[in-house]
């Protein structure tokens, strides 16, 4: 509770005065009882640090993980440094959310949300930019997602790859509308199927050595510097999601089991991902796809080598896609709830989903309209998701790109950063070289977003018009 407790000449600045008087001992005990209770049950209950860790491992390998080597193909082995510099600053980034969270918490935001941090730092008029900003960002992971399982499909059995992308969309209605008790089992399959398919690509990659690898790796790859960009951002879309780490920060046992935790999860991604770029880049060189999955099975020149049954590559594509499309809808509630909302501001017709209700088919015998509403807002939303996932279906590694520049240099760097100095200004004085730090950090988010999203909108409009 620290300086909370603490009553001093200058109590009007302590965070405290902004959510108690503390001329009003009785209120001020019952939220101090308050929050010790609440401390006693995360420390008995919470999650301690291994189980942090696997937790946050879990939740980032996922498929944007085997889009990483395609940054080899285009900065060579300099991508290397790219994905470890990419990886430190956000680690950083999500370790110093801790603070912000348990600075936050101590100021009477119980669980505190990204939301909370977003709003103590810029104040009450950042949630609306918040909500838009958050939303949007996860519905381009979506598209992201759809255009994913095209890439794959489309490659594994000839398909027309737009074909595949609306259909998934089709799909993904119908995996939105399954009980939320199913989920939980669905997450942990999920991982094991993003496993099985890093371990086998690995095993195609190993499989060319010694002598049939490919020749055409080098330091720089195929467009040199400017690759790196994709390394950075494709390894961001994979690993900052720190708009979610607050639900996990509250699941917890405390602050240090939350950030070493972090340190964990970061430090395991980073040895799969490792292992899975060298040895496919060693043995692929540049015929390595923009989804690593569709070379299983493939010698260095992108021709089937034989040395791995046909039914392996199909499986883990096919594997894959499931384990993508379980994901979707979690990606597509905000955007589905944005709409709600539109639609109750404009005719004040409530579709929104009881929290107690597992399905939306449980509203179809109390209320078969509101059923249909609803329905048709799902539908409405995987409509847009496919169309934009039609129109981007050619840029996928540009889409990254975007996300990363757009939102992530926002959520990853600028919320988490300026919050801190915000926030924890009290451990800031006597420390310039951390001033510094994390000053530069806000800086690079900018700059990042700035270019980042003209490099990417660029690239895209370039590539549609020369389509067209």
């Amino acid at each position: 509770f620290g300086h909370l407790a603490q009553v001093t000449d200058e109590h009007h600045r302590s965070p405290m005065a902004q959510v108690v008087n503390i001329h009003e001992p009785q209120l001020f005990a019952d939220m101090l009882k308050s929050y010790r209770s609440k401390e006693t049950e995360k420390i008995e209950h919470g999650l301690s640090t291994t189980e942090v860790g696997l937790a946050v491992a879990s939740f980032i390998l996922g498929p944007a993980a085997l889009t990483i080597p395609f940054a080899f193909v285009l900065s060579g082995w300099l991508a290397l440094l790219a994905i470890c510099l990419g990886m430190a600053l956000m680690l950083l980034t999500a370790v110093m959310l801790g603070d912000v969270l348990e600075e936050v918490e101590s100021r009477g935001r119980f669980d505190p949300s990204y939301g909370d941090v977003g709003e103590l730092t810029f104040g009450e008029a950042f949630k609306p930019v918040f909500t838009v900003i958050c939303t949007v960002e996860v519905f381009f992971v979506a598209i992201f997602f759809v255009i994913f399982i095209g890439q794959t499909l489309s490659a594994t059995f000839g398909l027309d790859a737009e074909k595949v992308v609306w259909s998934a969309a089709a799909l993904g209605v119908v995996v939105t509308l399954i009980p939320k008790r199913f989920f939980s089992i669905l997450s942990v399959l999920g991982v094991f199927l993003t496993t099985v398919a890093v371990a086998a690509a690995v095993v195609s990659g190993v499989l060319l050595f010694p002598d049939r690898v490919a020749d055409s790796q080098s330091l720089f790859g195929t467009v040199g510097l400017s690759g790196m960009l994709f390394g950075v951002s494709s390894t961001a879309v994979a690993v900052g999601d720190h708009a979610v780490f607050p639900g996990l920060y509250a699941a917890a046992q405390d602050r240090q089991c939350f950030q070493s935790g972090l340190v964990m999860g970061y430090a395991i991604f980073l040895c799969v991902v490792l292992v899975l770029c060298i040895t496919t880049y060693a043995a692929f060189g540049v015929s390595l796809d923009a989804v690593v999955l569709t070379n299983i099975g493939e010698d260095a020149e992108g021709n089937p080598d034989g040395m791995m049954p046909n039914w392996v590559p199909v499986a883990c594509n096919i594997l894959l896609a499931v384990r993508t499309m379980v994901v979707i809808p979690n990606f597509m509630k905000p955007m589905i709830t944005l709409l709600q909302e539109t639609v109750i501001h404009f005719t004040n017709v409530d579709l929104s989903m009881p929290k107690d209700m597992e399905t939306e088919f449980a509203m179809l015998k109390e209320s078969p309209g509101k059923f249909m509403g609803r329905l048709a807002l799902i539908c409405l939303s995987f409509f847009i998701c496919a169309l934009c996932g039609d129109l981007l279906s050619d840029f996928i590694s540009d889409l990254e790109t975007l996300i990363s520049s757009l939102f992530k240099s926002i959520n990853v760097f600028i919320i988490p950063c300026w919050g801190y100095w915000t926030l924890c200004g009290r451990s800031l004085k006597g420390q310039p070289v951390k001033k510094c730090i994390i000053l530069l950090l806000v800086l690079l988010g900018v700059v990042w977003g700035i270019f980042g999203t003209i490099s990417a909108v660029s690239t895209i409009a370039s590539g549609a018009k020369a389509a067209s």
